[in-house]
C-alpha cells in the first residue's frame, strides 16, 4: 500500500493569531503471510514493513503574551506594567523534513486444537524493529477458545502490543532536533473475555475488555517528547447480526468504554525557566492527575439495515451515534487594547 497526504492550511483564529501550515508525507506499507494447516495445528507467519517520510512548513504570527507571563511588576507596587508598553508581536517559523523512518516486523502464531472440535489454544509472538535507535520490541500473545455443540463459544485472550511513533507529528517525534530518537514504543497490555453464539440466521458476540498502557508519549519542554504517561481503559463491545437470507439483514453494534490517562514524568515550566531562562506556557494536560484524553468516546452505536423489496430494489440505511469528545469551555479571558 502507498498513501500520500498533502495539506495547505491557513488559520485566522482571531485578530491576534495567524497560523500557516504546509505539509506532506509519504507512507509505504508491505505485508506478506504464509499459512500451514495440519490436523491439529494451523501455523501462520509473516513479515511486514513501513516506510515514512514527512515535511512540515510552519509559520505562526501572534500578538499577545505567552501563557504564564507575569502581568504585574512588584517593583512598581504591583501595577500592570505591560499596559505602559507595546504588546509584543512574535513570529515563529519552522521548516522541517523528517529523515526516513523504517519499521520492520515479523510474527508467528499457532492455532492448536487440544481437544477435537472443543478446546483450542492460540499462541504467538510479534517482533518489531525500528531503524531509529535500533530498538526491538517483543510482543507475546495467547488465547483459549472453548466450543460447545450448540454453537456457543467462550474465548479468553491476553497480549502485549507495541506501537512505534513513526508517523506522529509528521515524523518529528523521532527527530534528533525537534523530537527524541531515544523514545521507546508505547505499550498496551490487553485482556479480553468473549462470548459468541452462532445460529442459522443470527450471530451474536459480547466482549469484556481491559487495557493498561505504559510508556505513552507526551510533550516535554526539555527533551521535546518523552515516555512520560500511563493509562487504562475498560468496557464492553456488543455485536448482533441478522445474516443474509430473507428480505431483512444487517447488524447492530454498541461499545461502552472508560478511558483515562495520567502524566507521570516531565519537566515543569518553572524548572525549565530556571534551567534555560526561557518562558514557556502551561502544559495542556495536568501532571499526576487522571484525565480523559481528547479522543475519549464513552458510547458508540452503529446500526446497518438492508431491506429487499424485490430483486431490483433494496433499501439500505446506516445510523451512527457517539457521545461527544471531552470539552472544557473557556471561562475567562483578558484582552489588552
Amino acid at each position: 500500500g502507498y498513501t500520500f497526504h498533502y495539506g495547505d492550511y491557513y488559520f485566522f483564529t482571531d485578530e491576534n493569531s495567524v497560523f500557516s501550515i504546509d505539509n506532506w508525507d509519504h507512507l509505504i506499507q508491505y505485508r506478506s503471510d504464509l499459512t500451514y494447516s495440519g490436523k491439529t495445528h494451523k501455523i501462520k507467519t509473516g513479515v511486514g514493513g513501513y516506510y515514512f517520510s514527512g515535511n512540515l512548513d510552519l509559520s505562526i504570527t501572534r500578538t499577545g503574551f505567552e501563557s504564564g507571563t507575569p502581568t504585574s511588576n512588584p517593583n512598581q507596587g504591583g501595577a500592570n506594567f505591560w499596559l505602559q508598553s507595546d504588546v509584543p508581536t512574535r513570529q515563529f517559523e519552522q521548516k522541517y523534513r523528517s529523515k526516513p523512518n523504517i519499521l520492520l516486523n515479523y510474527y508467528i502464531q499457532d492455532d492448536i486444537m487440544l481437544v477435537k472440535d472443543r478446546l483450542f489454544w492460540n499462541v504467538g509472538l510479534h517482533i518489531n524493529w525500528l531503524e531509529a535507535g535500533g530498538q526491538v520490541g517483543f510482543d507475546p500473545r495467547m488465547g483459549f477458545k472453548l466450543s460447545f455443540k450448540n454453537g456457543l463459544d467462550l474465548k479468553l485472550a491476553a497480549g502485549i502490543f507495541s506501537q512505534f511513533p513513526i508517523t506522529k507529528e509528521f515524523g518529528r517525534v523521532l527527530d534528533d532536533k525537534y523530537g527524541n530518537p531515544d523514545i521507546k514504543p508505547e505499550k498496551s497490555y490487553h485482556v479480553v473475555l468473549g462470548i459468541e453464539k452462532d445460529w442459522k440466521k443470527y450471530f451474536a458476540r459480547i466482549d469484556f475488555f481491559g487495557k493498561y498502557y505504559t510508556d505513552l508519549i507526551t510533550e516535554d519542554y526539555e527533551k521535546n517528547y518523552i515516555n512520560g504517561a500511563v493509562g487504562y481503559s475498560y468496557g464492553v463491545d456488543f455485536f448482533f447480526q441478522k445474516k443474509l437470507g430473507g428480505r431483512l439483514d444487517g447488524w447492530i453494534s454498541y461499545s461502552f468504554i472508560i478511558t483515562q490517562r495520567k502524566i507521570t514524568d516531565r519537566i515543569s515550566r518553572e524548572d525549565y525557566y530556571t534551567k534555560t531562562g526561557e518562558i514557556r506556557g502551561d502544559y495542556e494536560e495536568p501532571k499526576n492527575k487522571w484525565f480523559s484524553p481528547d479522543y475519549d468516546r464513552r458510547h458508540t452505536l452503529n446500526i446497518v439495515l438492508n431491506y429487499e423489496f424485490s430483486k431490483k430494489w433494496k433499501l439500505s440505511t446506516t445510523i451512527k451515534f457517539g457521545t461527544g469528545f471531552p470539552y472544557t469551555p473557556v471561562i475567562g479571558r483578558t484582552a489588552y487594547d
